[in-house]
C-alpha cells in the first residue's frame, strides 16, 4: 500500500488516495488504523419521533425474547421504537458529520449494515443469534455487519500464568493418558515443522516433540528424514509402545505436488496432504464425497475429521484434567537432512 501511494507523488495537489476496505482484527487492521487518523465521519439520521441526530449503534436495537427477526431500534434520546418500515425516510434525511479532528486532507467515512435498504434489523439480529457464541463465526458478522475491527475479549483475558499448570513431567515414556499420536508437518522452503501430539479421552492432548528438519523441499533426502521420525515408536509408561497412527503434511505452499506424491505413497500409514482452506470446509453425507482420484490427482483434506479411535493394547483411558499439557522438559529438536545448507 506504501508504494501505491507513492506512486501518487506525480499528481500532488490533484491526486485522491481511497482506502476502502472491512475491518479485521482490532489493533492490527490497516484500515482501522487509517479510520482513526482521519476525521471519523458517521452518517447520523433523525428519529422518526423526536428529530434527534444520532448515528445507528448495535447496542440500540432490540428484539422480542426468541424472535430477532422481530428486531427494531431504540432512540437513544427519546425511547422510541423505530420500526424498519421507517429507515428508507431517516436514510434520506441523514447527514455525514465529522466526529474528530484529522490533519484537514483526511476524510474518514464509516458505514453498517444498519444503515443497508437491503438487509433489515431482524435479519441482522437473526445471524447475531446464530453466531454469537463462536468467535470464529461472530468475527466476520462484526466484520461485515457492524464494520468493526473484532477483539476477541475471550482470548484477551487469558492469563498466561495459567499455561504454567499445564506443565507436566514425563522424562521417562508417553504420559499415562496418551491412547493414540499424530503428527503435524508444515512445509517452509528450507526445511520441515513438525509437532508431535499424544491425545487422550475428552480430547486431552500433549505435545510431545517439536523438531525442525532442515533441507530442501525438492530433494528426497529431506522426505526420508521425515520417514524415520514418523516412523519412530514412542515407549508407553504403560509398558507399550505406540506409532504415529496418522499424520497431516501442509500442501499449500511451493511443494504442492511433492507433497501429493509423497502422501500419496504412504497413504496406508494415513499421511494425508491438507490445505488451509476459508469457508466450509466439511460436508457430511453422499454429497459431500469428492470425485474419484486419477493418476494424476491427489484428494487433500481441509481439517482433522473425527474417527472413531482404539485404544491402544493394555493402555487403560485416563481420566484427563486438562485439555493441553506441555512437557516441562520441552526443547526444539534441529535435525539436517544431507540436502540442508551448509554452514
Amino acid at each position: 500500500m506504501a508504494l501505491a501511494i507513492q506512486r501518487t507523488v506525480t499528481f500532488r495537489g490533484r491526486r485522491k488516495i481511497l482506502m476502502i476496505s472491512t475491518p479485521t482484527e482490532a489493533g492490527v487492521s490497516r484500515i482501522e488504523k487509517a479510520f482513526v487518523e482521519s476525521d471519523q465521519r458517521r452518517y447520523f439520521v433523525p428519529c422518526p419521533h423526536c428529530g434527534a441526530m444520532q448515528t445507528l449503534k448495535w447496542a440500540g436495537v432490540t428484539w422480542p425474547d426468541g424472535e430477532p427477526l422481530k428486531a427494531f431500534y431504540g432512540c437513544e434520546s427519546c425511547g422510541g421504537v423505530i420500526e424498519e418500515r421507517d429507515k428508507p425516510a431517516m436514510l434520506a434525511a441523514g447527514e455525514w458529520r465529522a466526529t474528530a479532528k484529522s490533519d484537514g486532507r483526511t476524510a474518514g467515512f464509516h458505514l453498517s449494515a444498519l444503515y443497508s435498504p437491503f438487509e433489515s434489523w431482524g435479519e441482522i439480529a437473526a445471524e447475531f443469534v446464530a453466531v454469537h457464541k463462536v468467535p470464529l463465526r461472530l468475527k466476520p458478522w462484526t466484520n461485515t455487519k457492524l464494520g468493526e475491527p473484532f477483539e476477541d475479549r475471550d482470548a484477551a483475558a487469558l492469563d498466561p500464568a495459567g499455561f504454567l499448570g499445564r506443565l507436566e513431567d514425563w522424562s521417562e515414556g508417553l504420559p499415562e493418558g496418551v491412547l493414540v499420536i499424530t503428527a503435524g508437518v508444515d512445509v517452509q522452503n528450507d526445511r520441515l515443522a513438525l509437532e508431535v501430539v499424544g491425545w487422550g479421552v475428552g480430547e486431552e492432548s500433549w505435545s510431545l516433540d517439536y523438531s525442525e528438519i532442515w533441507g530442501d523441499p525438492a530433494k528426497p533426502d529431506l522426505w526420508a528424514t521425515l520417514d524415520g521420525e514418523l516412523t519412530r515408536l514412542f515407549d508407553h509408561s504403560r509398558a507399550c509402545s505406540l506409532p504415529v497412527r496418522a499424520s497431516c503434511v501442509d500442501s499449500g505452499g511451493h511443494h504442492t505436488q511433492t507433497v501429493y506424491r509423497y502422501a500419496r505413497d504412504r497413504a496406508t500409514r494415513a499421511v494425508w496432504a491438507i490445505k488451509g482452506r476459508g469457508g466450509r470446509v466439511f460436508q457430511s453425507g453422499r454429497e459431500g464425497l469428492p470425485e474419484p482420484a486419477t493418476r494424476h490427482s491427489h484428494h487433500t483434506s481441509s481439517a482433522w475429521t473425527r474417527r472413531r479411535r482404539s485404544s491402544p493394547r493394555g493402555c487403560a483411558p485416563p481420566n484427563p484434567a486438562r485439555a493441553v499439557a506441555i512437557s516441562q522438559s520441552a526443547a526444539i529438536s534441529i535435525i539436517f537432512a544431507s540436502s540442508a545448507p551448509s554452514g
